[in-house]
C-alpha cells in the first residue's frame, strides 16, 4: 500500500516534484539552523535531527528518480562535486548523531558534538551551493 502511494507520488509532473524538493530542502535547512538556537539534548532536538536525516534522504530519492526519469543522470564535474559534498553531508550528519548519543550517555565533551553539527551545516551549505551552480552552468 505504501509502495503504491510512493509510486503514484513519484509519477507527478516535474514542476510539482521540483516544488516538493525545494520545499522539503527549505524545511531541512530551517530545522538544521534551528538546532543551533534551541535547547540541546531535548526530545524536540532529537526529533529535528531525525527529520533532517530522513528529509534529506527523501530529497535525494525524489531528485534521483525525477532526474533519471526526465533527462538522465549527467555525470559532469558539477554533479560529481555535488555528490561528493552530499556524501560529506550524510557522513557528517551520521557522526553528529553518534557524537550526540555519546555526549548524552557516555559524558564525552560537548565540543565534539558541536563540531560535528557545524561540519554538517557546512557540508549542507556546500552541497546546496553546488546544486545551484549545477543548474546555472548546465
Amino acid at each position: 500500500m505504501i509502495l503504491h502511494y510512493l509510486r503514484t507520488f513519484l509519477h507527478r509532473e516535474r514542476k510539482e516534484m521540483r516544488l516538493f524538493v525545494f520545499g522539503l530542502t527549505g524545511l531541512v535547512v530551517i530545522a538544521l539552523l534551528w538546532q543551533f538556537f534551541e535547547k540541546k539534548g531535548t526530545n524536540p532536538h532529537v526529533i529535528r535531527g531525525v527529520f533532517i536525516g530522513l528529509g534529506s534522504i527523501l530529497v535525494v530519492i525524489v531528485n534521483t528518480f525525477d532526474v533519471s526519469r526526465t533527462r538522465g543522470l549527467n555525470w559532469d564535474t558539477c554533479f560529481i562535486i555535488h555528490v561528493a559534498f552530499g556524501t560529506y553531508f550524510f557522513v557528517s550528519l551520521l557522526l553528529t548523531c553518534i557524537l550526540g548519543l555519546l555526549t548524552k550517555y557516555r559524558n564525552i565533551n560537548k565540543f565534539w558534538h558541536r563540531f560535528g553539527a557545524i561540519n554538517t551545516a557546512f557540508a549542507l551549505t556546500l552541497t546546496l551551493l553546488v546544486a545551484v551552480a549545477t543548474r546555472i552552468f548546465r
